[in-house]
């Protein structure tokens, strides 16, 4: 008998972003509230202020999203109404465990005029809770920015993995992997390892 054929397909992670919550914004229109650039509603966006005050660039808004992400990108997606105000085209992001500490830009670049989905890369897996995404330019050189989503990939969800501490040693008869393989080669394993139903990070 022969042996089954195996396929292997890669899924993005995850990610609730219904429990995403606002840190902070510079600018919102009302009816269109900052809170609507992550609500999985590709009918609603943010927009920031053109009423009365049109502040300029950069804009910048913060989330705090909850859960602790391996993010490998972040994803824009422009208003889907067929107007073009507000769409972003400079941007930088960072990304934080803290919400305080930034660090340099994990991703900067430019999007295209489009409204599908854009992402922006990020030159390294980055661990982070927090997501600050700042605008600095719109495609049509307005002073506005506007966002139908905004949203990470992720490998992991990590939120729950602890770092071991100084005594932390894995011994191959006690840990297993994610698969609930039993790891055989200590010395090559990196990455999350379970003993005793709890999850490390080595």
């Amino acid at each position: 008998m022969l042996d089954s054929p195996v396929n292997t397909f890669k899924f993005d992670l995850y990610v609730n972003k219904g429990v995403w919550k606002l840190v902070s914004v510079d600018s919102q229109h009302g009816g269109n509230d900052a809170r609507l650039a992550f609500d999985d509603n590709l009918g609603t966006f943010w927009h920031t202020e053109y009423s009365g005050s049109e502040p300029t660039h950069p804009h910048t808004i913060v989330i705090d999203m909850v859960s602790i992400y391996r993010v490998t990108a972040v994803t824009y997606q422009a208003r889907q109404d067929g107007s073009e105000n507000g769409m972003v085209k400079g941007y930088e992001i960072y990304l934080s465990t803290d919400g305080k500490t930034w660090g340099s830009a994990a991703a900067s670049g430019e999007f295209k005029k489009v409204s599908a989905l854009q992402v922006a890369q990020l030159a390294k897996t980055t661990t982070a809770r927090y997501l600050k995404f700042v605008a600095l330019s719109e495609v049509n050189g307005k002073a506005w920015t506007s966002a139908a989503e905004i949203g990470i990939r992720a490998l992991a969800d990590i939120t729950s993995v602890q770092q071991p501490s100084s005594k932390f040693k894995v011994q191959s008869s006690k840990y297993y992997d994610l698969q609930g393989r039993r790891i055989s080669n200590t010395s090559s394993h990196h990455g999350i390892i379970i003993e005793n139903g709890k999850k490390h990070l080595k």
